[in-house]
């Protein structure tokens, strides 16, 4: 009898520049905005709830850090990582569709208070 290989636990993700876009829209009622607030948007979504890299559809999505977020730069509205110490970027971002609710109200009462 063949080995049948079992497919990965899937959990519902949602790509961090989308969720940056959605937050943005909920912000200001507009669709569009600069990459550079965006960019601010998807680094406060990624300070309040978990990161992942997505980049293999077979595979679990793998945690990206707090050190990793910390010591990167989230660049083209969130969709990438971006490090100056030569480690590869990250790519294919996302967050789990659970937390879309509690990033979504995190951004807004940020934006309220005038952090972003």
């Amino acid at each position: 009898m063949a080995e049948r290989k079992e497919t990965p636990a899937l959990t519902p993700m949602m790509s961090l520049a989308a969720t940056a876009r959605l937050a943005y829209n909920a912000i200001t009622g507009r669709e569009h905005s600069d990459e550079i607030s965006l960019n601010e948007i998807a680094t406060l979504i990624a300070t309040r709830v978990w990161v992942f890299e997505c980049a293999d559809p077979e595979a679990e999505p793998v945690r990206v850090t707090h050190q990793e977020l910390f010591s990167g730069r989230l660049l083209r509205g969130g969709a990438e990582l971006t490090f100056t110490d030569g480690r590869p970027s990250r790519t294919h971002l996302c967050i789990r569709v659970a937390d879309l609710n509690h990033a979504l109200i995190e951004t807004r009462a940020a934006y309220r208070r005038k952090t972003i």
